[in-house]
């Protein structure tokens, strides 16, 4: 299935703050998102080894959500970028230097900018599986859903929040995110027929919906950083919208954390 009707964003403005919790001192001084591992038998920045899986999709369109903070390493993404021969395809988006966005804000400047119908938003952390993208574009666009939480039953050891999302297996619909702590009142009929699911980190968006979404949660509650995760999906689950879910039934490692990062395989020197 070709993607040329969506646009995927690749979040890359975390500060990597519990990654310099570690003692190495590449974790001290490397931007999260470019320490390498070595996968599929080649050494790769977490960055590259997203990219590399988003290009091989070819979509209609591609960008980096970034920031200028110091700690965020804006030259060093940029010149990860120029790396690859598809450059001009590849768009950054940066948070305003004077105030964080938060990742919902990112997304929402992106969607903004956007012709695309369909947004994919991937974190650089995670090792995906791009491969199963197309099949979970295919079933968000013929359940004409909003919002398509992709999640994994079998997340391993190094997932994150593992278990976290309740979902009806029959409906293929998100019921309950203990990510965000929220248990919406008349959407925990059957609980017991609920089934496990963890993030992956990836989530697919019609973009109208996303647009309208975000601004009713803006012009709600929030003034400051809007995360997508711990505060945009659960006012979703709140406001009674249902979000999709497509299970990808693999782990998706979350490296996100020094132990985690460790326990993959050494940072590649």
């Amino acid at each position: 299935m070709a993607l040329e009707f969506v646009e995927i964003c690749l979040l890359a403005g975390g500060k990597g703050t519990r990654m310099r919790d570690g003692k190495r001192r590449e974790f001290q001084t490397t931007p999260k998102v470019l320490l390498r591992i070595w996968h599929d038998g080649k050494s790769a920045s977490l960055f590259a080894h997203a990219m590399h899986g988003i290009l091989s999709l070819s979509p209609g369109a591609i960008s980096v959500l970034a920031s200028r903070h110091p700690r965020c390493g804006a030259e060093l993404i940029l010149e990860e970028i120029s790396k690859f021969r598809e450059t001009q395809r590849i768009a950054v988006h940066w948070d305003p230097l004077e105030k964080e966005f938060g990742t919902a804000r990112a997304l929402y400047q992106a969607a903004h900018e956007s012709s695309f119908p369909v947004l994919v938003v991937v974190t650089a952390d995670t090792i995906f599986p791009f491969r199963k993208l197309p099949l979970a574009v295919e079933l968000h666009r013929t359940r004409k859903a909003g919002a398509t939480w992709i999640i994994t039953t079998k997340p391993g050891p190094m997932a994150q929040n593992s278990g976290c999302l309740l979902f009806d297996p029959e409906k293929g619909r998100l019921s309950l995110s203990k990510e965000g702590a929220v248990f919406p009142s008349g959407m925990v009929t059957g609980a017991a027929e609920l089934v496990e699911g963890t993030s992956t980190g990836t989530i697919i968006f019609s973009s109208v919906f996303y647009r309208d979404r975000f601004a009713e949660l803006r012009r709600r509650f929030c003034s400051g950083p809007i995360d997508i995760y711990h505060d945009l999906m659960p006012f979703l689950l709140n406001r009674g919208d249902e979000i999709s879910v497509f299970d990808v039934a693999e782990p998706t490692p979350d490296l996100g954390t020094p132990e985690r990062f460790i326990r993959f395989g050494q940072s590649a020197e």
